[in-house]
């Protein structure tokens, strides 16, 4: 399985902002990636802002470079959200994530990829509709978590796995899943700026 390289740990105001556009413009009417997470429409609002807070930061103003630094972090955080979504999406087909504008990160595992989420587990909660997720922290190997579910088979040729949000810790409440009475396959993604991890291997629990 082929894994997605983010390809922004240089932090350049410019090469984000290239790579972001980049990005947009190859997904858009990639029949890949009908419903992108989070939508294109939400990154571009986010180029545009950064590139006028940047065009702003040039006078030296501290103000004007603290808006650009937030810019820039929202930018950031929307590309990787949107790595985690082509990683899912694609089930790991180097040549579906790279129609997306993001590149193959290299069969052999650079140093700082955050390696595969280990003991992946999902129980029943106590309220209709949610799910308790654990797993391994990885510790300093990953940033952030992001989560998804399926209510199709993870072994079959398109399970269909959603989005469901991020996590800094090692455990998350899934909450207002629409089926009740009904099983969930839950599966995680770690990332860092070197990139994103396969997906883990899935838990299934029943949702109330």
């Amino acid at each position: 399985m082929s894994r997605v390289k983010l390809g922004i740990s240089d932090r350049n105001t410019l090469k984000l902002l290239e790579k972001a556009t980049h990005l947009v413009d190859e997904m858009t009417g990639n029949s890949s990636y009908m419903t992108p997470v989070p939508s294109l429409a939400s990154i571009t609002n986010a180029i545009d802002d950064l590139t006028t807070a940047n065009e702003a930061s040039l006078s030296g103003s501290h103000q004007a470079i603290s808006l650009r630094n937030q810019k820039f972090e929202i930018l950031v955080n929307l590309v990787r959200s949107l790595g985690g979504y082509v990683q899912a999406a694609s089930g790991g087909d180097a040549t579906v994530i790279t129609s997306s504008g993001f590149e193959v990160a290299q069969s052999k595992t650079p140093v700082g990829l955050p390696p595969a989420v280990e003991n992946m587990s999902a129980e029943t909660s106590d309220y209709p509709g949610c799910a308790d997720l654990k797993w391994k922290s990885l510790k300093q190997k990953a940033e952030t978590y992001a989560i998804y579910c399926t209510q199709v088979d993870p072994a079959s040729q398109n399970p269909n796995w959603e989005l469901l949000g991020y996590s800094s810790k090692a455990s998350y409440k899934a909450e207002n899943l629409p089926n009740h009475n009904q099983y969930y396959w839950f599966s995680v993604v770690a990332i860092n700026s070197a990139g994103l991890s396969v997906m883990s291997e899935p838990a299934l629990a029943r949702v109330l």
